[in-house]
């Protein structure tokens, strides 16, 4: 899985768990493609307390991962959906497709 796919669906599990300060710099730099130096300008703070900031966010998701593993076992579980379709042979009930829909 690509570095930033797999940061931002692990950002996203957990982001809940940032302060929003952290959120937001995360958000600014990762999703808006800001630069540093526009995060620092508009938030009154130094270039290099944003690339801290942002920084201690991705350690902090990346250490929730290691401990919980919430975004493994949402892809163990599509993977597991994705065996259980095949052994139906393409036969899915209703049952199916909505668990199906809620982990995709």
């Amino acid at each position: 899985m690509d570095k930033n796919i797999k940061l931002f669906s692990i950002y996203e599990e957990y982001k809940l768990l940032l302060t929003k300060h952290m959120r937001e710099m995360f958000e600014l730099y990762h999703y808006e493609d800001f630069s540093l130096r526009e995060i620092a300008e508009s938030k009154n703070v130094t270039h290099q307390a944003v690339r801290d900031t942002i920084k201690k966010a991705e350690k902090q998701i990346l250490k929730f991962e290691e401990m919980l593993k919430v975004v493994k076992m949402k892809k163990d579980i599509v993977i597991l959906i994705d065996e259980l379709n095949k052994s139906t042979n393409g036969k899915n009930d209703k049952e199916i497709d909505e668990i199906t829909k809620k982990y995709r």
